[in-house]
């Protein structure tokens, strides 16, 4: 999604978890970002989406991975690092939808196996998701979830711009960016694993990205409204 935007000279690219983008953003530090759907939901009027562009699943990916204790039906606690704001709310929606659970949300800030002593559940995120849920036997993955009971792909985010900032030569030189970056996965994916020592095959890892999606059609547009309806259901967006 960025790999493309780290090769245009135009574009000034700060790196950051999606919160600290919608901080920034909301100070007025930022004139574009890469937001989660809660996150633009929070400052909606003041944005725009940028056409065609966003990262999205339908299948298992182990990207957000809920490893809990005993049964699902006796989460009483659920241990989440507060900057996975999104992931939160999805967690949420579904223990509450699919399985009538309501857990007390507790912001954790230590590792996995500290945190499942102290929850009866654990959300991960990324690629601390990818690395610890082939080792816990108790785990639901929520994007194969959420797909199940809504038949939509779950959206990871989208890029925003203030509304006035971006001209359409700002909105082109993004969208054709991740469309370079889609081009180039195989270089991606060496890039990654010689970049962070990552104990996947080259093949594992193009097989990962390749169950993602990155345009922002109707169906996607569609998966957006629907999580946030869930979201504004179980009180969460005003």
């Amino acid at each position: 999604m960025i790999d493309g935007l780290r090769r245009e000279p135009s574009v000034s690219l700060l790196v950051d978890v999606a919160v600290q983008n919608a901080i920034k953003m909301r100070e007025h530090e930022l004139d574009g970002a890469f937001l989660t759907p809660i996150d633009y939901a929070r400052e909606s009027s003041d944005y725009s989406i940028i056409p065609n562009v966003a990262v999205s699943s339908s299948v298992a990916t182990d990207t957000i991975v809920l490893c809990f204790k005993e049964g699902l039906h006796t989460i009483r606690t659920l241990g989440v690092h507060p900057a996975s704001t999104s992931e939160i709310v999805l967690a949420s929606i579904l223990l509450g939808e699919r399985f009538d659970v309501r857990p007390k949300i507790l912001p954790v800030m230590s590792g996995f196996e500290e945190a499942l002593r102290s929850a009866d559940a654990v959300l991960l995120v990324g690629t601390e998701a990818t690395e610890q849920a082939s080792h816990h036997r108790n785990k639901l993955d929520l994007v194969e979830e959420w797909n199940d009971m809504t038949d939509l792909p779950y959206v990871h985010g989208f890029w925003c711009v203030r509304e006035g900032e971006f001209t359409g030569d700002d909105v082109e030189v993004i969208q054709q960016a991740c469309r370079r970056g889609v081009e180039s996965i195989d270089d991606i994916v060496s890039a990654e694993i010689e970049k962070r020592d990552l104990q996947f095959s080259p093949e594992v890892l193009k097989q990962h990205f390749e169950n993602f999606s990155f345009t922002f059609t109707e169906e996607e547009q569609e998966a957006v409204a629907e999580f946030l309806r869930y979201a504004y259901y179980h009180g969460v967006v005003p």
